[in-house]
């Protein structure tokens, strides 16, 4: 039987996250920054660069993503933080129309789910 386990992504799992992102789709590509970064920042960086990005905000305190295993293999990422710590979330059409404050750091956001290939379609997401 397939074990499934969801555990905080962190910089000691960088490995991990590595591999999840880099399993298919814009992971490997985008590195999970396309909501932490305006437009031309984003478009400024290079792939290699946005690879880093990540194990700064992994070695905060509170968890600013997930990753799920399947039978101990990294499988899949979501991003999961409030949404002030996503600034380009501000400035989406969607989140402008809110009447919610979008500075509320008790109101969180999930912007990105990766699986990899080999996992998709058995309930990662």
């Amino acid at each position: 039987m397939t074990e499934i386990r969801i555990a905080a992504a962190s910089a000691d799992r960088f490995d991990d996250v590595e591999h999840a992102l880099t399993g298919g789709g814009d992971g490997a590509s985008c590195w999970c920054q396309w909501w932490m970064l305006r437009a031309k920042d984003f478009r400024a960086v290079t792939r290699d660069e946005r690879r880093e990005l990540p194990r700064g905000d992994l070695a905060a305190p509170v968890a600013s993503a997930l990753l799920a295993y399947v039978d101990d293999e990294a499988a899949g990422w979501v991003k999961v933080s409030p949404r002030p710590d996503q600034p380009r979330l501000a400035r989406t059409r969607s989140f402008q129309q809110s009447p919610q404050p979008f500075d509320d750091p008790s109101v969180w956001a999930i912007t990105c789910f990766v699986v990899r290939r080999e996992h998709r379609g058995n309930g990662i997401a």
